[in-house]
C-alpha cells in the first residue's frame, strides 16, 4: 500500500516538472516585435519637440535589461531615461501586451537628421530596430501683430502656413500644411471660417492621423503648443510664382490653469496664416508615351500565371508606384498580339503621405483570353515619367512576358470569342408530409397560468411590500430635508456616474474637455462630501478637508497627483493615446473607492 502511494506521487511529481518545463520553454521562445519610430512622424522643425518611440510587442510581460541608442545625428535626447507604458489586449482568446518606451526629443539645425539602429535586450535576446531618416524643416516665423485675447500681452496664439517645397515642376505635388501656435489652452479643435480658392491649383483635403496629437515648441524662448489645422495637396495647373492664399481660424482658448477653477470660459480668436508663394518651373518638350507622371516612381508588370489553355483568362497586373500624383495618368500603351483578347483593364489608386510627400500607387489589370494554343510573347510594357531630381524625361521597362497555351475545349460563341461557361445546379426540395391528427382530442400543454402557484402568491404580496415604501418615502423625505445628508450620501454613486459617462464618451471627446470631466468628477466628490461648493476648492484646502477625515498622506498624495496630471494635459488638448487616457481614468475611479473606505 506504501509502495503504491509512493508510485503515485512520483508519477505525479514527473507530471507537474513536465508542464512546468513545457511552461518556461513556451516562454523562453516568445518572439517579440521591436519597432522605433518618432511621433509625429512629419513636419518636424528646428523648433519642435518630438516623441523616439520603441514599442516592444508579442509577449505577455517583456523583461527589458538593456537599451542601447545608436548614433543620434541632427537630433538631441531631452530626458536621459525613458518614459515606460505597458497596454494588454486579449484577441481570438490569446493575450498579447505592448510595452512602450518614449524619449523627449528635439531637432538641430535645418536639414537631414538620422536615428541609428536602436539595440534592445528582451528576455536575454538582442533586437534592433530600423534605422530612422527625417528631415529637420525651417522653424516658422512669429508674424508680426500675433496675439491673444484683448489685454493679454504675454499671451500669443497665431497661424502658420508650411509648404514641403519652395519650388517644384509643373505636375509636381507639394503639401501645405497649416497650424496654430499658441501660448494658451486651446479648448476646442480649430475650425476653418474662410478656405483658400486654389484657383491655379488642384487641390485635395488630406487626413493625416497626426492631426489629433499636439506638440511643443519654442520660439524666442517661448514655449508654444503646435496643433496641426489642415493638410492640403496641391498640383499647380500652370508654371511661374503660384500664390497660396491665407487660411482663416476660428480658435478657442483659454488662459485657466487650475482643475479646480470650473467656471473660468473660453475666448473664441479669428486668426489668419499669411500668403505662401511657390515657384513652378515648366517641363521640358514631353517625348512620346509620356502619360502626365511626374516624380520618382518604379514600374513592374506581371501575369497571374505563367500556363494557360485556350479560352482560359488570364490577368496582367502592372503596377506604378513612387512619389507624386498620379490621379490622372493613363495605364501605358500597348498592342495586344492576334491571338489574344483583350478586355478594357480595371483601375485602382491609393494614395498617402509619407515624411511630407505624397506616395502614390496605381494598379491596372487587364483580363486576356488566348484564342490558339502556342507561345505567346506579349509585347514589351514601358512607362515614361518626367524624374524631378534629375530634372529630365526617363522610361522604365517591365521584363518580358510570356505566356504558354495549351489546347482547350474549343467551345466559342455565336461571335467568335471565348464562351464563358458557368455550372448551373438546381437543389429540389420535396414538400414534406404532414401527419394528421386523426381523432386525437386537443388540450391544452401545460396548466393555465391562473392555476399556477406564483400567479395565487402574487395576491398576498402587497403584504410585503407595502412596509418597504413606507420605509423608502420616509428615507427620501430625509435626504429632502437634509441637503448635507444628501450629498454626502449620494457623492460616490454620483462621481462613479460621471466617470462612467466619462468612459462611454471617451472616443468622441478632444484630450482636453476628457481630463476637465475627470477633474471635475473628482473636486465634485470632494464638494459632494464635505458640503462645500466645487468651484470654491483649492488644492490644499482639499487636502485640509481630507486630513481632517483621517485619510492618510499617500493617498492624499495620489488624490493630488491625479488633479495635476489633468491639470497639465489641457495645455496640449489633443493629445494623449486611449491608452494613457484609460490609465487616468482608472486611477480616478481606484481613488473615489479608496477615499470611501477610509
Amino acid at each position: 500500500m506504501v509502495a503504491r502511494r509512493i508510485g503515485a506521487f512520483l508519477f505525479l511529481s514527473a507530471l507537474l516538472l513536465s508542464g512546468f518545463g513545457t511552461f518556461v520553454h513556451a516562454q523562453s521562445a516568445v518572439e517579440y516585435e521591436v519597432v522605433a519610430r518618432i511621433l509625429p512622424d512629419k513636419g518636424i522643425t528646428s523648433a519642435t519637440q518630438f516623441e523616439l518611440v520603441i514599442d516592444i510587442s508579442g509577449g505577455r510581460n517583456p523583461n527589458v535589461t538593456d537599451l542601447k541608442l545608436g548614433d543620434l545625428a541632427n537630433v538631441t535626447i531631452l530626458n536621459g531615461r525613458p518614459q515606460t507604458s505597458q497596454s494588454t489586449s486579449i484577441v481570438n482568446g490569446q493575450m498579447s501586451s505592448n510595452f512602450r518606451l518614449s524619449y523627449l526629443a528635439k531637432g538641430g539645425q535645418i536639414g537631414p537628421a538620422r536615428i541609428s539602429p536602436i539595440s534592445v535586450t528582451v528576455d536575454g535576446k538582442v533586437y534592433n530596430t530600423e534605422e530612422l531618416r527625417f528631415q529637420i524643416q525651417p522653424a516658422p516665423q512669429i508674424p508680426r501683430g500675433a496675439s491673444g485675447r484683448a489685454g493679454s500681452g504675454k499671451e500669443s496664439v497665431f497661424a502658420t502656413a508650411r509648404l514641403s517645397k519652395d519650388e517644384i515642376w509643373e505636375g509636381e505635388s507639394v503639401v501645405a500644411t497649416f497650424e496654430i501656435y499658441s501660448t494658451l489652452t486651446i479648448t476646442r479643435p480649430p475650425t476653418i471660417t474662410e478656405a483658400p480658392s486654389f484657383t491655379q491649383f488642384r487641390a485635395a483635403r488630406l487626413t493625416d492621423n497626426s492631426a489629433s496629437s499636439g506638440s511643443r515648441a519654442t520660439l524666442d524662448g517661448r514655449t508654444y503648443i503646435v496643433l496641426p489645422a489642415a493638410h492640403q495637396l496641391l498640383i499647380p495647373l500652370t508654371s511661374g510664382e503660384l500664390e497660396i492664399e491665407p487660411y482663416e481660424f476660428q480658435v478657442t482658448v483659454s488662459s485657466r490653469r487650475s482643475a479646480f477653477d470650473l467656471l473660468s470660459r473660453g475666448s473664441n480668436v479669428r486668426i489668419q496664416t499669411e500668403p505662401k508663394v511657390v515657384t513652378v518651373k515648366p517641363l521640358p518638350a514631353a517625348p512620346a508615351g509620356f502619360g502626365g507622371a511626374v516624380g520618382e516612381f518604379r514600374f513592374k508588370a506581371a501575369l497571374d500565371r505563367g500556363e494557360s489553355s485556350v479560352n482560359d483568362a488570364v490577368a496582367l497586373k502592372v503596377v506604378v508606384e513612387g512619389l507624386g500624383a498620379l490621379q490622372a495618368v493613363e495605364p501605358p500603351p500597348w498592342d495586344a498580339p492576334a491571338s489574344v483578347k483583350v478586355y478594357e483593364p480595371k483601375s485602382q489608386l491609393q494614395t498617402e503621405i509619407r515624411d511630407g510627400e505624397l506616395f502614390s500607387r496605381k494598379t491596372w489589370e487587364w483580363v486576356l483570353i488566348p484564342l490558339a494554343p502556342g507561345p505567346i510573347d506579349l509585347p514589351d510594357l514601358q512607362f515614361t515619367y518626367f524624374d524631378t531630381q534629375a530634372g529630365g524625361y526617363r522610361t522604365r521597362q517591365a521584363e518580358p512576358l510570356e505566356l504558354a497555351v495549351a489546347e482547350g475545349d474549343g467551345l466559342t460563341n455565336e461571335l467568335g470569342s471565348p464562351a464563358e461557361r458557368e455550372v448551373m445546379s438546381l437543389d429540389r426540395v420535396d414538400i414534406s408530409y404532414v401527419r394528421g391528427l386523426g381523432d386525437t382530442p386537443l388540450r391544452f400543454a401545460a396548466t393555465p397560468i391562473y392555476q399556477r402557484r406564483w400567479f395565487l402568491s402574487l395576491g398576498i404580496a402587497p403584504l410585503f411590500f407595502v412596509p418597504f415604501f413606507v420605509w423608502l418615502g420616509r428615507r427620501r423625505d430625509l435626504l429632502r430635508r437634509d441637503t448635507a445628508l444628501a450629498r454626502n450620501r449620494r457623492a460616490r454613486k454620483k462621481a462613479l456616474r460621471s466617470l462612467t459617462t466619462v468612459r462611454k464618451q471617451m472616443k468622441d471627446h478632444e484630450g482636453a474637455h476628457f481630463h476637465e470631466e475627470v477633474a471635475r468628477s473628482l473636486v465634485s466628490y470632494v464638494g459632494d462630501r464635505f458640503n462645500r461648493s466645487p468651484s470654491g476648492l483649492t488644492y490644499d484646502l482639499a487636502e485640509e478637508l481630507l486630513a481632517a477625515q483621517g485619510v492618510d498622506e499617500a493617498l492624499r498624495r495620489r488624490f493630488r497627483s491625479c488633479l495635476e496630471t489633468c491639470d497639465f494635459a489641457r495645455f496640449v488638448p489633443a493629445s494623449g493615446e486611449s491608452e494613457r487616457r484609460l490609465e487616468v481614468l482608472d486611477d480616478a475611479v481606484a481613488l473615489i473607492d479608496e477615499l470611501e473606505k477610509a
